[in-house]
């Protein structure tokens, strides 16, 4: 995709349009789920490699944008100089543009409401339809820490080792994940997604989850109770990250605070790690 340039007479900038609010909706469900699709990018509103990670961050988010059916992509001319704004087809039936600059350069954070949207403005094209931007490169695959980076112990084992199995569970619970999502639905529309480990009781001790008020031991409980100082680092490193999957038409958005929370617009979505356990699969949450 072409950016408009001063010397290119077939772009005409049109000052006067205005922004759909179904448009601007579709940009920010996409750096929802670009978030949401590569945790270890971003901390909050900014990417974590701030300025020099700004190009990633547009086609993160060009990516997820064409997911959802808009044409998207990062502005370049002939040379290949890239430009500090998105490039957003209004609608395929159009030949107008939106020049949408979602980051500001210095830090790497995100242009937060209506301004990320007039920054650049609308431009037509008025010469021969350019085609489609080109689709952007797949991002490489996102590798999850090791196993053994435990950011502050005690950690719990991340999968079912073979001389511990408990009594009555077969071989091949080894390699599976010794965690599970506990999900729910929260205050109002968000779903919440709380990991815990499982059958291990003496874990849950040695964080002070076990024994429970009445005496009895438990056995399931969080990395770490509710508000701890560590418990946001833990589910970091036991997940490698959370990612959204989305079936039947759902449209997942992430929480802007909270990665294991979200809410879906249609269809079904479900919160899953980003580490791989047995046969390569992820750990996921229920379907909402």
């Amino acid at each position: 995709m072409r950016a408009p340039a001063n010397d290119d007479s077939n772009w005409v900038k049109a000052a006067d349009q205005t922004t759909p609010n179904m448009f601007k909706q579709a940009v920010w469900r996409a750096v929802a789920n670009a978030k949401a699709a590569c945790a270890a990018a971003w901390r909050g509103d900014c990417l974590v490699a701030g300025e020099p990670g700004i190009d990633a961050g547009y086609l993160l988010i060009a990516k997820e944008l064409q997911v959802a059916g808009w044409a998207a992509s990062q502005a370049q001319d002939s040379a290949g100089r890239k430009y500090d704004h998105l490039w957003v087809r209004g609608s395929p039936a159009t030949k107008d543009w939106n020049a949408t600059k979602l980051f500001n350069y210095g830090n790497g954070c995100l242009i937060t409401g209506d301004g990320a949207f007039t920054a650049h403005g609308w431009y037509t094209f008025i010469g021969d339809d350019p085609a489609p931007p080109p689709p952007t490169p797949e991002q490489p695959p996102v590798t999850p820490p090791p196993a053994g980076a435990c950011p502050v112990a005690p950690c719990p084992d991340l999968v079912w080792p073979e001389a511990t199995l408990p009594d009555g569970w077969s071989s091949e619970e080894i390699g599976r994940p010794r965690m599970q999502f506990n999900s729910s639905t929260y205050v109002g529309r968000w779903k919440d997604n709380t990991l815990v480990v499982k059958r291990n009781e003496p874990y849950c001790a040695s964080i002070g989850m076990s024994p429970m008020a009445d005496g009895q031991p438990r056995a399931a409980c969080p990395l770490r109770p509710d508000g701890h100082a560590d418990r946001e680092a833990l589910e970091a490193w036991a997940s490698g990250g959370f990612k959204l999957e989305s079936q039947n038409g759902a449209t997942c958005v992430a929480h802007p605070t909270n990665p294991v929370m979200f809410e879906l617009n249609g269809g079904n979505c479900r919160l899953c790690t980003v580490r791989t356990f047995k046969e390569g699969k992820p750990l996921c949450g229920g379907w909402f």
